[in-house]
C-alpha cells in the first residue's frame, strides 16, 4: 500500500480514509486513541501520539504484516504500559505514516521511517512540518510555545 494513501484530509483519525472499515479499538478515552481497522485488505495500526484529547494531536500508522496481523487479534495487555511497549514495538524501524490532526480531523501528513523512538520521530515529523509550512513568524512563537512548556515543566519538578 502506498503510504500516501492511507490517510484522507478531513478524515477521522480512526477512519483516516474512505473504505477504512473493521474498526478494532485497543484503548479509549474520550475517542479512539489505539486500535486497527482494515484498508485494501489489509491491516492497518493506528496510535495517537501522547494526547488524543488535545485539539492539536498526531496520529500514526503502520500496515501489520499478516503474521502481526493474526498475532495482534488474540493479543490481551495486563496494564496501558504493556499496551504502549506493545505498540511502540510494532512501529520501531518501520515506514509509517504521521498525521497532524486539528479538532480530530486530518490536516498534514508525511511518510516516514520509524526509527528507536516513535516518539522521537514524531517530534522530527512537527519540526519538518514547522519549517516547511510556519512562517519566520509562526516558528518563533511555536519555538517561544514550546520552550514555555519545557521551563513549566522543569519548575515544577
Amino acid at each position: 500500500m502506498n503510504h500516501d494513501e492511507m490517510v484522507q484530509r478531513g478524515r477521522l483519525p480512526w477512519a483516516p480514509r474512505a473504505g477504512s472499515g473493521d474498526l478494532e479499538v485497543w484503548q479509549e478515552y474520550e475517542v479512539p486513541q489505539v486500535g486497527t481497522f482494515r484498508l485494501g485488505g489489509q491491516v492497518v495500526l493506528f496510535t495517537s501520539i501522547d494526547v488524543a484529547s488535545a485539539r492539536t494531536t498526531v496520529w500514526a500508522y503502520r500496515v501489520l504484516s499478516p503474521a502481526e496481523a493474526d498475532a495482534a487479534a488474540d493479543v490481551t495487555f495486563g496494564s496501558a504500559e504493556e499496551l504502549k511497549d506493545y505498540v511502540d514495538a510494532l512501529f520501531r524501524h518501520q515506514k509509517a505514516v504521521l498525521a497532524l490532526a486539528s479538532d480530530l480531523l486530518i490536516d498534514k501528513w508525511a511518510p516516514v521511517d520509524v526509527g528507536d523512538d516513535l516518539l522521537k520521530t514524531a517530534v522530527g515529523f512537527l519540526g519538518d512540518l514547522l519549517k516547511a509550512t510556519a512562517t519566520p513568524r509562526e516558528a518563533f512563537r511555536g519555538a517561544v510555545a514550546a520552550v514555555e512548556t519545557v521551563h513549566s515543566d522543569f519548575a515544577e519538578a
